[in-house]
């Protein structure tokens, strides 16, 4: 109605101008309004608002070419508060309306001029591009001349990698695929940039809605709706535009398995922390207090805490599971005489973007009880662990211990040699063999042997674990184990002699050790097979075995090993280098080998005693001493043509060396012993060794005049 009455001013103000046509040239107005297209249709609509203060021109056009003719217009109008303007009293002729370039502020252009369908009165008239009109010969009134201005409305927002729900924020999520549709019909879409920001334009009035493509396991956590995890936002486009259209995406918590293996039947087991091995792809952090137990069909007793998380339930027929949302740790405690594998559950756990990840499962497994046992062997031949069964005369226990090295079990092997540990849990042990019981729940006290008994092996292979010390480790899963033995033997015993005397070579000559001064015996009924000689021999300068000359020089430290037969006599050759040329004793000290390779505990000493040689002499004494009181003359054996006889004798009397006395009055003992006492004996009596005392005989007319050894005065 406004538009009307103003036409019909103007018009009535060109009427009067033309009443006056006959005093001057015909003057027009030129003009009409600048609008806001809203619907950006090229129509001037009903309810479109017009444009105040825009600065329209008017250039005069004589060619019709669309350009000035000069720089200064013809006329200058602004719009009032309708957007109405009028170049007055201009003089009829040709002319372009230059509507402003730039457009106005807070407008992105110019709408569709002469739209089709639109009527003259109604359409914009002005170029999109230079804002001008089309030249016209203007040769009365003319109020057709509009301009239709356009906002680009937009709606534009972010898309955020968003950790913790809420208002969507966080590190920007560029490549998202975005949607827009109007009125619920696709209208265009877009890529988030590089600052994970998208922006749709060139929108007119109306109601859209933004939707989020998502995809790669990503899920929507936040929007500016009220319906942040649906992924879409509707949003009213109205004269302005809508920023801030923001979304959030997250991955999903990843949530992992539990397993707690090799527990005690019927005890109560704890998984410590569950969200330990759980993660957050997106780089957040995951609450303890945001896990939950899934509670299985027929659960009972189910407990939640203020969240909604559950906490706790009951398994009928087998137990109670519970989680301590402090912790992260679950705990089953089976009821009364259950000693099965519960049936695992499943848990979630929610990250700060309010996702909940899959379901893990947590799994106990109690430990299948078995039987452990084994036997002990009087193992005399070493190597393979076998042989007769004992108990080293009921001296012998077997302990279970395990790797805190206390005492889980204690049985005394019995006379048939074996032992045997029921209702054993799997997992690491050591068995040892002592002759001490030892305590439950104590400290193990270490494998031992009644005296005279050694190990020889042990373990679950008959070659055992390689150390022969009383004790090996050994692991237990589900299956009883029986073969866990043990080797152990009485040691060899080395036998003490003394040999038989015999002449000391004298000088650096050696004497031959005689092999069967050597022995020993094996109790178990085993075989001898070798000596070991363990320091070197006392009152020698050298001994010699198997070719190999030893002095205290170059003795080894830990002996000479000698081989022998099985009754422990050497079967190389052993001499010895007496270091007293006289009677002498020569001391071997030595240690004696069996088949199963163990050495006496205890060495044997062998005594080689060596004679000494007695010389003297028989002389015609024809002073009787009564010169020098010494026993002298000439030699003489045969008195009166009788021969003379010397003799050795013991302190029993007995005659242990016989000499007949040469013809230079000499006669030689050779079967003297050290440290010991004898007696010397003349006779003309031929007396054998080992008769006792002869009597002292000489010719008749001969008697004896003295007796004397060394250089000493005689008797």
């Amino acid at each position: 109605m406004q538009r009307k009455v103003i036409r019909a001013a103007l018009i009535a103000t060109s009427l009067l101008c033309l009443s006056q046509q006959k005093v001057q040239a015909q003057t027009i107005t030129i003009g009409d309004r600048v609008w806001y297209d809203v619907n950006r249709d090229g129509r001037q609509d009903s309810g479109e608002p017009g444009v105040s203060n825009v600065t329209v021109k008017l250039f005069a056009d004589a060619n019709g070419d669309n350009v000035a003719d000069n720089a200064t217009p013809t006329a200058t109008a602004t719009t009032d508060a309708n957007g109405m303007y009028a170049f007055n009293n201009v003089t009829a002729g040709m002319y372009f309306v230059q509507f402003p370039i730039p457009v106005p502020a807070g407008y992105t252009g110019y709408t569709t001029q002469g739209a089709a369908g639109v009527p003259q009165d109604q359409w914009s008239a002005c170029n999109v591009n230079t804002g001008k009109t089309g030249t016209h010969n203007f040769t009365a009134t003319y109020l057709y001349k509009d301009a239709g201005l356009l906002k680009n409305a937009e709606i534009s927002g972010t898309v955020y990698d968003d950790n913790n729900a809420g208002t969507p924020d966080g590190t920007v999520f560029p490549n998202v695929g975005v949607t827009l549709q109007k009125d619920g019909v696709y209208a265009s879409a877009n890529t988030t940039d590089a600052s994970g920001n998208y922006t749709f334009s060139n929108l007119v009035p109306g109601n859209y809605t933004v939707v989020l493509s998502v995809g790669g396991g990503y899920n929507n956590v936040g929007s500016t709706d009220a319906t942040p995890l649906d992924g879409s936002t509707n949003v009213t486009v109205g004269n302005s535009n809508v920023s801030g259209v923001n979304f959030g995406l997250n991955y999903k918590p990843t949530a992992t398995n539990d397993n707690l293996n090799n527990q005690t039947p019927g005890t109560v087991a704890t998984v410590s922390n569950i969200l330990s091995n759980d993660s957050d792809p997106n780089g957040g952090t995951l609450s303890k207090d945001s896990l939950s137990l899934v509670a299985p069909s027929g659960a009972t007793g189910i407990t939640t805490d203020a969240q909604g998380d559950v906490t706790g339930f009951t398994v009928p027929n087998q137990g109670t599971w519970a989680l301590n949302s402090s912790t992260g740790a679950v705990t089953f405690t089976p009821q009364s005489g259950f000693t099965a594998n519960p049936t695992p559950i499943n848990y979630t756990v929610t990250d700060n973007a309010k996702l909940t990840s899959n379901a893990a499962t947590i799994t106990v497994d109690y430990n299948t009880l078995v039987t452990l046992s084994g036997t002990v062997y009087n193992d005399i031949n070493g190597g393979t662990i076998d042989g007769i069964p004992t108990n080293a005369i009921n001296a012998l226990n077997a302990l279970l211990v395990n790797g805190a090295g206390n005492v889980v079990a204690t049985v005394p092997v019995n006379t048939s040699g074996q032992y045997k540990f029921t209702n054993v849990t799997p997992g690491d042990y050591s068995i040892i063999l002592s002759t001490t019981a030892g305590t439950v729940g104590q400290a193990a006290p270490a494998a031992s042997l009644p005296s005279g008994w050694a190990n020889t092996a042990e373990g679950i292979t008959t070659a055992g674990d390689g150390t022969a010390n009383g004790s090996f480790a050994i692991t237990i899963s589900s299956t009883s184990i029986s073969n866990a033995d043990f080797g152990i033997e009485q040691l060899p015993t080395p036998t003490s002699n003394t040999a038989a005397a015999q002449h000391n070579p004298g000088g650096t000559n050696s004497a031959t050790v005689p092999a069967t001064e050597f022995g020993g015996t094996d109790p178990d009924g085993g075989t001898l097979t070798s000596l070991r000689i363990i320091t070197f021999p006392f009152g020698i300068t050298s001994i010699t075995i198997n070719n190999v000359t030893y002095t205290a020089a170059n003795f080894p430290a830990d002996g000479v090993s000698i081989p022998t037969n099985a009754q422990g006599q050497p079967t190389q050759n052993i001499a010895v280098d007496p270091s007293s040329a006289g009677p002498s004793k020569v001391r071997i000290r030595f240690k004696i080998t069996d088949n199963a390779g163990k050495e006496s505990s205890d060495a044997a000493i062998l005594d080689l005693p060596f004679l000494g040689i007695i010389k003297g002499n028989v002389f015609n004494d024809v002073d009787a001493m009564n010169g020098n009181d010494m026993v002298d003359g000439s030699g003489i054996n045969k008195p009166s043509g009788q021969q003379l006889y010397a003799y050795l004798l013991n302190s029993a009397g007995l005659i242990i060396d016989t000499a007949t006395v040469t013809a230079t009055g000499s006669f030689t003992f050779n079967k003297a012993a050290e440290n010991t006492t004898y007696t010397a004996v003349i006779s003309t009596t031929n007396a054998a060794i080992g008769s006792s005392n002869p009597s002292v005989a000489l010719p008749s007319n001969w008697v004896n005049t003295g007796e004397q050894v060394g250089g000493v005065t005689g008797n």
